[in-house]
């Protein structure tokens, strides 16, 4: 077990590590939290880095991400991957408010976020309520480590009384003992209410030997997951192979070093209260995070209810009004109903994500003509490409494919706002569909800046960030993308890139075609 740091009356205030490059903001934070904390300042990552590594450690560290040379992120990475500072709580505090920049900092470790100009009370709340948790951490770890002997019990399975007399005598004074002289005896108490929690097991016994005895062990429910430990003088490598297939934590021969038995008998306990410690707070984030999942879905539906009023309000106004509405409120306006269309397909991908990766998104497959679906998109997604031009490349064979018309529109929805939102005003996205083996396939071209290769294989990933280095720009591709590769294979298709930097990017739909089945 880790050793823990031990504090005086005098210094048991915790400690803080604020980090950023401008002093001013340094001396906000201190001034709301220097009555309850001991502060230290870094102006920088890498000295952020070194004070954090040495004795005493922070406790807490508060993490801006807009820094020269190395930013937020980078010293979140470097900290997580050391020993020595990945245990420590960080909450960043930045005046970045993009969900995307939000949700990259959580992916990489941060324990939570704050925005700038930070909120006095906020700030405290969430410090408390990050150092409240690292405490519990702390104690659970120690109760851990002295209930794994207080608490334990041991049953000790062997034939001859002399033996089961011996590590009694040995182990009886750290840790509760029971004793069975035979394999029976010991199936017996591991299903009886209050099973052991390890099991030393000698190997050579009549009627039952040790073998079938961890056999049988194993398929019980209790049995399954207490940890056994044969004590034998059998020493035969095939049969300590078969133990270990059978499913035995360890293998100790006679004679034994009692020292050694004890060592071992500790160590598989810790990994035993360790496992059950683990499974029972991750089933409890898992409750946590389906009520979590739950209101966001409620929420994010009610959103999505108004955001059509507000669309279809917008959207009647234009086409009522626009006779008599100046230049400057007809752009307004149209600015407006583009924002509402963009901000509704982006709620409706999170939630057709959240069914897709749940299992529940409804697919009604059926024979569509592709060209239909494309043409209906296109119509609806115009008044979004401003000054782009969309362009359908006409052809003359029938194509159609087994998908889900709404789904696939949404598909090609979301491919032509990514296409929209990186290309250049004016330009022309193409939109080419055409037959490939048993395929049909959509290729939605654009004359974009093109996606670097390096970021390629992340680009449907939730929230991927992407750089281009030579136009110093940071983007994610939020949860468009995401929904097209899931929503595809979903169809029992498959979505494709082809892009290189500079010249633009083509993503191909591939769905089946109808007459390949």
């Amino acid at each position: 077990m880790r050793k823990q740091q031990v504090r005086t009356p005098q210094h048991d205030r915790a400690r803080i590590l604020v980090v950023d490059d401008k002093a001013e903001n340094i001396h906000t934070i201190i001034n709301i939290l220097q009555d309850r904390y001991a502060i230290t300042a870094a102006t920088s990552g890498e000295q952020a880095i070194q004070m954090a590594s040495r004795s005493p450690r922070p406790d807490l560290i508060l993490l801006d991400i807009r820094m020269p040379d190395m930013d937020g992120y980078e010293v979140l990475q470097t900290l997580k991957s050391d020993p020595l500072t990945r245990d420590i709580p960080v909450i960043l505090v930045t005046a970045l408010t993009d969900a995307v920049d939000e949700a990259h900092g959580l992916s990489l470790g941060a324990a939570d976020y704050i925005t700038k100009p930070v909120n006095p009370d906020l700030l405290r709340v969430r410090v408390m309520a990050q150092l409240e948790l690292q405490r519990h951490r702390r104690v659970s770890e120690v109760l851990i480590g002295e209930q794994e002997q207080k608490d334990s019990t041991i049953l000790i399975v062997d034939d001859v009384s002399d033996n089961i007399h011996e590590l009694v005598n040995a182990l009886g004074g750290e840790f509760r003992i029971k004793a069975a002289t035979s394999g029976k005896d010991a199936l017996a108490i591991v299903e009886g209410g209050n099973p052991p929690d390890l099991i030393l097991l000698d190997l050579l016994m009549p009627e039952m030997d040790g073998h079938e005895t961890l056999r049988r062990i194993k398929m019980t429910k209790a049995g399954e997951r207490i940890p056994v430990i044969f004590v034998t003088v059998v020493d035969k490598t095939v049969d300590k192979i078969r133990g270990f297939s059978l499913g035995a934590a360890d293998y100790v021969t006679k004679p034994y070093d009692i020292d050694e038995i004890r060592a071992r008998i500790r160590t598989h306990l810790r990994i035993s209260h360790l496992q059950c410690a683990y499974e029972k707070a991750y089933n409890s984030l898992r409750e946590l995070e389906e009520m979590r999942d739950n209101l966001v879905h409620m929420i994010v539906h009610d959103m999505r209810s108004l955001l059509m009023a507000i669309c279809a309000s917008l959207e009647m106004v234009l086409l009522e009004q626009e006779p008599s509405l100046s230049t400057n409120q007809e752009q307004m306006l149209k600015t407006a109903f583009s924002a509402s269309q963009e901000l509704k397909t982006m709620i409706t991908s999170l939630l057709d994500v959240s069914r897709l990766e749940a299992g529940n998104m409804p697919l009604a497959c059926q024979s569509c003509k592709l060209e239909e679906i494309i043409r209906e998109v296109v119509t609806k997604i115009a008044p979004l490409a401003r000054k782009r031009t969309i362009d359908i490349v006409p052809t003359s064979e029938k194509i159609e494919a087994r998908c889900d018309p709404d789904v696939t529109g949404r598909i090609i929805t979301n491919l032509l706002i990514n296409a929209i939102k990186f290309s250049p005003n004016p330009s022309t996205i193409t939109i080419t569909l055409s037959r490939e083996r048993e395929w049909a396939r959509i290729d939605v071209a654009d004359q974009g800046p093109g996606i670097p290769l390096d970021f390629q294989k992340k680009i449907f990933d939730k929230f991927a960030r992407i750089e281009w280095q030579a136009q110093e720009k940071k983007f994610s591709t939020g949860l468009g993308l995401t929904f097209c590769k899931m929503a595809a294979e979903a169809q029992k298709g498959y979505i494709r890139l082809k892009s290189r930097e500079g010249e633009g990017a083509t993503f191909s739909l591939y769905l089946p075609l109808v007459e390949a089945e």
